[in-house]
């Protein structure tokens, strides 16, 4: 039989063998919460720099008074909507394959082509950006897909890169210039 005293020693041996109760105490829980502030705090800020390194110049006007990560996010979606989503390989995708269809009038396809360019312009860094060259060459290509394009194509000198977009522009003046010309000889 048991006795108290066995009773009492084997409480004390299971009491030694259990596991500490933790006594948590005003002090410790505020420790606690402070700690978990100071993690979410530095969690948030990583997440505003990575926002702001990602987004283009122009859009950070949008998130100078946000508080937090989410509030910066969810302004750009906003804002912006889709374009935020969409990918810098869609964009140079539809402006590549942008080219002048015979069906087209040739303003509509300047006015198409100029904004798929600027929106690759705009979906990388400056320094990243398709050089004037580049631009002038990927338009000619487009241009040639017509036949009236093609025929203003040949009569350039394409050895003459234009060296920036201001030149480009003439490119493209020129182009809706030939074009009625082309046209009424037919």
């Amino acid at each position: 039989m048991s006795t108290a005293a066995d009773t009492l020693d084997n409480q004390s041996t299971s009491d030694a063998l259990a596991p500490p109760v933790e006594q948590v105490t005003a002090a410790t829980f505020i420790t606690q919460i402070e700690h978990r502030q100071q993690e979410w705090d530095d969690l948030n800020a990583m997440g505003q720099a990575i926002i702001c390194a990602t987004v283009q110049r122009y859009m950070m006007i949008y998130l100078f008074e946000c508080k937090t990560a989410f509030e910066a996010f969810d302004i750009l979606r906003s804002v912006f909507g889709q374009d935020l989503h969409q990918s810098t390989s869609a964009k140079l995708s539809r402006w590549i394959q942008c080219t002048y269809d015979p069906k087209m009038k040739a303003q509509d396809f300047v006015d198409k082509w100029r904004q798929n360019m600027l929106e690759v312009q705009m979906a990388f860094a400056p320094k990243d950006r398709p050089s004037a060259s580049f631009c002038y060459h990927i338009f000619l290509s487009a241009v040639s897909a017509n036949p009236t394009g093609a025929a203003w194509v040949s009569a350039l000198n394409t050895n003459e890169s234009p060296l920036s977009l201001c030149e480009l522009e003439n490119a493209f003046r020129d182009l809706l210039a030939f074009v009625p010309l082309q046209e009424g000889h037919k």
